[in-house]
């Protein structure tokens, strides 16, 4: 029996519960393990990484650009390995390279200073923070995001969007907490001991989580989606008609690109945002308080909204919930460049927390209710590779903004054009028959 057997260390058809809800619980915990490599998390380490570093914001917003563009170049490689290995075995790899890597960043600050200050190389100390990045990215906001988020897809079919919408409730709860978290915790104990002990954490404890509770499928623990369990052995297993689309067919069509490009507008601008939060709302006159308030009452509209979106998941088509979420996309991006006055710091709250609410729903139900289950890891790996790029662009485009107009503003108003795109492409989405009698374990 291999160390990764199913049924080892113990059998989830022999608990008196479907596994499903275990899978569940811990997906959902494996994506709020990933903060760290997101954004979200990143963002309360800015401040704190220029000042130690020597690095103007140009140039760490540099850094994070080539180091997130590259993470997201690998991605489709990193679906393929998901595909081939399963959950649990990349869950445990990726928990202890994202662990690892966070320890490392602990120390970045000495080689960036030496490339600056005793080198004076600024290139290479922006080569070497973007390379401390791309681990973190790559991990965290890569692997670590698309073997949870994939694992939960597998487990459920009729109840997937309501499972989606659970998950996307404590998601978005643990997201919006994230900097306001961080933030306290940097100002508490450090950044570089913050880093070094998430890192800890992360390699043992969610590693060990991960060996322990992922399961890949239900069929390779002898059981089926949404909790019918079969009679007799695991070749007993009847076959179930679904989607099976690759790739080559999922490229074609207008529903993988209207959910591809709603998600990688979401990660663009948001991650832009959330890098510069304390920035963007300075220059806005904004005190550093009131500018990590946002994501409270954000995450509050989102977290209500994530079980309703989750309910009509498994009830309307999804482009209605794409078009949706590319209008919340244009009332926020409007409003963030108008946080000076109390409607667009109210609109702005509004306009990300709708979308944020409708982005784990649709993340965790549109790629496997268009496609199927088969090619989910190659497809989720493209998918995150738009959306990782995605969000390599929107903190540079907007650093950039600021150095050379003086204000984040003209990005903001640009932005408005890729949601508006989204809602054309999503008019033209229609879901694909079944066309395969079974996904092997």
């Amino acid at each position: 029996m291999s160390l990764f057997d199913p049924h080892t260390p113990f059998s989830p058809k022999r608990l008196p519960f479907f596994y499903g809800w275990g899978v569940l619980v811990f997906s959902t915990l494996g994506m709020l393990v990933s903060i760290p490599g997101q954004t979200i998390g990143v963002s309360a380490f800015t401040e704190s990484l220029i000042a130690a570093t020597g690095l103007t914001r140009s140039q760490l917003a540099q850094a994070y650009f080539w180091g997130t563009l590259a993470s997201g170049l690998l991605m489709p490689y990193g679906g393929k390995l998901y595909d081939r290995h399963g959950a649990r075995r990349l869950m445990v790899y990726s928990c202890i390279g994202l662990g690892l890597t966070l320890m490392g960043l602990s120390f970045i600050h000495l080689p960036v200073k030496a490339a600056l200050s005793e080198w004076g190389q600024a290139w290479l100390a922006v080569v070497v923070m973007g390379a401390g990045f791309f681990a973190l990215r790559f991990a965290g906001q890569g692997m670590v995001t698309v073997t949870s988020r994939n694992m939960l897809a597998k487990w459920f079919d009729k109840r997937r969007g309501l499972v989606g919408g659970i998950s996307g409730v404590a998601i978005a709860l643990g997201f919006g907490l994230a900097p306001t978290v961080l933030s306290a915790g940097v100002d508490q104990w450090g950044w570089r001991e913050l880093w070094w002990g998430m890192g800890i954490v992360t390699a043992t404890i969610m590693a060990g989580i991960g060996y322990l509770f992922f399961r890949d499928n239900p069929e390779e623990c002898g059981l089926l989606m949404d909790g019918e369990v079969p009679g007799g052995d695991e070749s007993d297993i009847p076959t179930i008609a679904e989607r099976c689309y690759d790739w080559a067919y999922a490229k074609r069509t207008a529903a993988f690109w209207a959910v591809t490009l709603v998600l990688s507008v979401h990660g663009m601008v948001v991650t832009g945002i959330t890098f510069h939060i304390v920035d963007l709302g300075a220059s806005q006159g904004l005190s550093k308080e009131a500018a990590l308030a946002i994501f409270i009452p954000q995450t509050l509209i989102g977290t209500a909204l994530g079980l309703v979106v989750g309910y009509l998941a498994d009830r309307v088509d999804m482009k209605w919930l794409v078009m949706a979420m590319a209008s919340g996309q244009i009332i926020a991006y409007a409003a963030f460049a108008h946080l000076d006055s109390t409607l667009g710091y109210w609109l702005g709250i509004v306009g990300m927390g709708f979308s944020s609410g409708l982005f784990g729903p649709i993340a965790n139900v549109a790629i496997p209710n268009y496609f199927g289950r088969k090619h989910l890891g190659e497809l989720s790996g493209k998918l995150m590779s738009a959306m990782v790029i995605g969000s390599a662009i929107g903190p540079y485009a907007l650093a950039t903004s600021r150095e050379w107009l003086g204000s984040y503003d003209a990005s903001l108003y640009i932005s408005l054009l890729f949601p508006a795109l989204v809602m054309v492409i999503a008019l033209r989405a229609k879901r694909p028959p079944i066309n395969s009698q079974q996904m092997p374990p």
